[in-house]
């Protein structure tokens, strides 16, 4: 397997180019190069997380695997930032990924009921950003909470946001936001009251991760074309 590097953040690993060798029977997994990390990590990390991302990738392979380089992101690049529910700090992250917003904002979500969260992207709509929304069919049009996610996706209908159902899925379980094509929050947090205030979640967000937000990007144009338009009366277009 030729055309790859191992590119490693504190929370995740994309492929980029550079290269990894296979070659005998035995499964073995070596690092040959890692460059040191961003201050915030700790001494050490990289060097575990290489051999970790090595055995990752070496079943299946039929071989031993070779990294040739990993590499860690430079000072000030692609930052790991955390919050929680109930207590506060996720829907108060959410709400930041949002207000920082430029020139786009792509939103992947479940269960949308969230009033504030819809108010945040009307606020970004007004201020000139390109916002689309894509949501579950079954979860915001024909669920039990229906009535409240028709409430909070009228508010972004009415402020002409662009937004589409999906019903492709058994469930479309996505719960993104991706901005300026750039940075990217997910974790388990739906866009809802009950997530914001009831439940135990987690939301990460990763801040100018432009490699990582383009696949998440790529993703959500895939479900979008999938998508049907939405209708402010709360159902979906034939």
């Amino acid at each position: 397997m030729t055309g790859m590097r191992a590119c490693i953040t504190a929370v995740l690993v994309c492929s980029a180019a550079s290269s990894v060798g296979i070659a005998g029977a035995v499964g073995v997994a070596t690092v040959t190069s890692v460059r040191e990390p961003a201050s915030y990590l700790p001494q050490g990390w990289w060097e575990g997380a290489a051999v970790l991302v090595a055995r990752a990738l070496g079943p299946g392979s039929g071989g031993a695997l070779t990294v040739d380089s990993i590499v860690a992101p430079a000072a000030g690049e692609c930052v790991p930032e955390v919050g929680f529910s109930p207590e506060g700090s996720g829907l108060a992250l959410v709400l930041k990924t949002i207000a920082s917003a430029r020139q786009t904002i792509r939103m992947s979500a479940y269960a949308f009921t969230s009033r504030e969260i819809a108010r945040a992207l009307v606020d970004a709509k007004r201020r000139g950003v390109d916002v689309q929304v894509v949501v579950d069919a079954r979860q915001n049009v024909a669920g039990s909470g229906r009535g409240a996610s028709a409430a909070a996706l009228n508010l972004l209908a009415r402020a002409q946001i662009p937004v589409r159902t999906i019903d492709t899925y058994a469930v479309h379980h996505d719960k993104t936001v991706t901005v300026d094509s750039k940075t990217v929050e997910t974790g388990s947090f739906n866009f809802s009251a009950a997530a914001a205030r009831k439940n135990s979640e987690d939301v990460l967000v990763l801040w100018n991760c432009p490699a990582v937000a383009q696949m998440y990007v790529a993703h959500w144009e895939n479900r979008w074309a999938q998508g049907v338009a939405y209708r402010v009366d709360g159902g979906q277009s034939s």
